[in-house]
């Protein structure tokens, strides 16, 4: 138990897989880099030597380094085996977890992390969390996960309704993402460094997109909606930047090139791969847009508007949420391109609107998704967790 009068420190294995940064783990990177070291211990299970690694490392941190195999499968025969190899993965969690005098697993990035996080706690009789990070439902798994958690946390209301069911109403917590303002400040004035880079012009106009390069992220809408923007006003440049989560998903990129190519729009449109420095990826570029319908909660978002800049999303529940339409950012209606596109046009040719939108977005930021409020809500879980009996 914690309390005042017990100085015990918490250690907590933080349950990481994917090799390269996305939100969950940019977050997690960001709570780490806070945490009170006095009561709280971070231990963090992460593919060995990979770039996620050496982040952690950095801060200094300690890693273990492992990767989780995959669960689920489309080959009915191979069930047995990987049940089999999920059961001997856990079994060597437990022994980690046991090494290290762990207290609480945190499962961060997916479901793949949660289930191997929360059934290796359980076999070491320790406390789990999850940080629920999707919309995307798979009932009868989800039951599992959720029933098998001491704690879950939501990145959202929407996500938070989404998993919402009357046996884990007193389980689950509401905690946003967070941005570092002082890395966003939007008094830098570095941005000419990406821009060199991109091989684009200092004075250029520049409308990005930016996530993993995967179909749900809806990429093929933005260059529909670059394709329009270019007939009226062809000196603007558009932006691609990320990258695959996965090999597999090489001939995505290639597609989206074709797809370029196909509406006439190659040499308009850049694809500058992932790019580690947020804050001058976002001090480079005029407009951000986010093209996928449901996003759980938009790190991406959050971080444009850090930086002040202004903000297209697809007007959905999980982005009204966040964003109050025409004042700190702008909604367009799914699925189309015209309407992002004469949006994109709109922000283009009025400079006023542009900054009062941006400048009202960061005010947002500053109100609502600070670094103090997410560090703060995620210690008291733990204190929680801890010292209940759940």
């Amino acid at each position: 138990m914690m309390n005042n009068g017990h100085k015990r420190t918490c250690r907590i294995l933080y349950v990481v897989q994917p090799e390269r940064p996305g939100g969950a783990e940019i977050s997690t990177l960001l709570l780490l880099s806070r945490l009170d070291r006095r009561k709280f211990v971070p231990i963090v299970l992460v593919p060995p030597d990979s770039p996620l690694e050496k982040d952690f490392q950095r801060m200094g941190v300690k890693t273990v380094g492992f990767v989780l195999p995959r669960i689920k499968t489309s080959n009915p025969f191979s069930v047995p085996f990987r049940l089999g190899r999920f059961i001997k993965t856990c079994l060597q969690i437990r022994n980690i977890i046991k090494q290290h005098s762990v207290q609480i697993v945190h499962a961060v990035s997916n479901k793949r992390t949660a289930a191997y996080g929360i059934v290796s706690a359980r076999l070491a009789k320790v406390r789990s969390i999850w940080t629920v990070r999707e919309l995307q439902r798979d009932k009868a798994f989800d039951w599992l996960l959720l029933s098998g958690a001491d704690k879950v946390i939501a990145v959202s209301n929407a996500v938070k309704a989404c998993f919402k069911s009357n046996s884990i109403d007193g389980k689950m917590e509401m905690i946003y993402n967070a941005v570092d303002l002082d890395a966003f400040d939007s008094e830098m004035k570095s941005f000419g460094s990406f821009r060199a880079k991109w091989g684009l012009q200092e004075d250029k106009f520049i409308v990005a997109i930016a996530s993993r390069l995967v179909p749900i992220k809806r990429h093929t809408l933005f260059l529909k909606a670059a394709s329009y923007v270019l007939k009226q006003e062809p000196s603007i440049a558009f932006v691609v930047i990320g990258d695959p989560k996965f090999d597999k998903d090489q001939s995505y990129i290639q597609s989206l090139k074709s797809f370029c190519h196909d509406l006439g729009i190659k040499d308009s449109v850049q694809f500058v791969g992932f790019e580690k420095n947020i804050p001058r990826m976002m001090l480079s570029i005029d407009v951000l847009t986010l093209c996928c319908e449901n996003e759980p909660f938009g790190r991406v978002v959050v971080e444009a508007r850090a930086m002040g800049k202004p903000f297209f999303a697809l007007n959905s529940p999980e982005q009204r949420e966040i964003i109050v339409d025409g004042k700190s950012g702008v909604l367009v209606p799914p699925g189309d391109p015209i309407a992002l596109a004469e949006a994109i046009l709109e922000l283009y040719k009025d400079d006023k609107l542009r900054h009062r939108i941006g400048e009202a977005g960061r005010q947002r930021i500053q109100n609502v998704f600070t670094v103090q409020r997410h560090l703060e809500a995620h210690e008291r879980v733990y204190e929680q967790v801890m010292a209940s009996n759940i």
